[in-house]
């Protein structure tokens, strides 16, 4: 076997394992390309080693994942029968709804749905708000700091600087007049920034795009992931300058924009990523989500209580906050609760903003 394998052979892979319940998300789809590409494998072996680090199954689900390799790679199924398979026993899953409304209800929240709906989306450029220019400007004295390794000078510091102290003993003749000193400098922590960008989301996913957008320009480590049906890294594509850009390549990035929801399987999948994963230890995860997740919310509760273990702090952000002394009235969101450290409104960029600086929340809210 050649290193040149055609690349739809390959991504018809992932399209079998999401037919089959795992999630291989758009993101591992592009590395198990590019792993391929890397290792040039000279047999089967090789390829199955590579798909095995990508994505990543689980112990309980080994064996399956191994037996979908085979069969595909050894021609016995492809993608298109499993797609066509899948759609046949797709059955209609209840729905989490605020108490007291109907599913007909105007609120964006019930439009949560568990079917996997991809599609692509648009987006309209628009300038930065004054809310996003101010928080760029307080952010760094605001957020969170952690104790960096690397020191500075500093008179109030307890470690002697001792190369600045002996230079200025050589303009002494040697006499050691006074000891300099240096202390730990401090830095940002980092930022793990959720977005669900799943149906029941859909007004408000381009304000948290354009959140994160100014967000990746702080002097910290931000790492950005779109959470729906699939799991999706966007953090190269929100590296670009320009948010015209930034936004055409997310467009392209994300298949599952205004589709079903499925929380609780893309943040365990995050979590059973030991790279991603290693993106939550000690950082501000911040989810901007409704938390309407669909049927049982038990993958949901285990993902949040590992977040809350990793993370510095956990703040959770939705829009159907709309008071400033909010609590959780769906399933999910209740049972999550004690997992979350801060919950907020997530109504608008300003909103967003003001929660993350401790500044008091628009009057239209309050």
């Amino acid at each position: 076997m050649t290193s040149d394998l055609p690349n739809k052979l390959l991504i018809g892979f992932s399209h079998v394992l999401r037919g089959e319940g795992f999630l291989a998300s758009t993101d591992q789809s592009i590395s198990f390309l590019s792993a391929i590409k890397a290792l040039g494998p000279k047999s089967l072996t090789d390829i199955r080693r590579a798909a095995r680090a990508i994505f990543a199954p689980t112990p309980e689900r080994r064996d399956i994942f191994e037996k979908l390799f085979d069969q595909y790679f050894l021609g016995q199924i492809t993608a298109q029968k499993v797609e066509n398979a899948t759609n046949e026993e797709a059955a209609e899953q209840p729905i989490d709804t605020l108490e007291g409304q109907s599913e007909d209800s105007s609120d964006p929240g019930v439009q949560a749905s568990a079917e996997e709906a991809t599609s692509k989306r648009a987006f309209i450029p628009i300038d930065d708000t004054a809310a996003l220019k101010n928080f760029r400007r307080l952010a760094v004295k605001s957020l969170p700091e952690r104790l960096t390794r690397r020191t500075r000078s500093s008179r109030h510091g307890r470690g002697i600087d001792r190369i600045r102290t002996v230079k200025a003993a050589s303009k002494t003749g040697g006499e050691l007049l006074k000891l300099l000193h240096r202390k730990r400098q401090l830095k940002l922590r980092p930022i793990l920034l959720l977005i669900d960008v799943s149906g029941s989301m859909k007004s408000n996913t381009e304000n948290a795009l354009r959140f994160a957008h100014v967000l990746l320009s702080l002097p910290t480590r931000i790492e950005v992931f779109s959470l729906g049906t699939e799991l999706t890294r966007v953090t190269p594509a929100l590296k670009l300058r320009a948010q015209t850009q930034a936004f055409t390549k997310i467009s392209e990035l994300v298949n599952d924009f205004d589709g079903g929801t499925n929380l609780g399987e893309t943040l365990s999948a995050l979590l059973h990523n030991p790279r991603y994963a290693g993106f939550a230890r000690g950082a501000i995860v911040i989810s901007i989500s409704d938390g309407l997740e669909v049927g049982r919310s038990d993958a949901l509760l285990g993902a949040a209580r590992k977040l809350y273990s990793l993370a510095f702090a956990h703040i959770w952000l939705t829009p159907l906050a709309k008071t400033e002394d909010f609590s959780p009235q769906t399933e999910a969101l209740m049972r999550i609760e004690p997992f979350i450290d801060e919950f907020g409104s997530a109504l608008s960029i300003s909103h967003i903003c003001a929660h993350l600086l401790g500044a008091p929340i628009p009057k239209e809210v309050a």
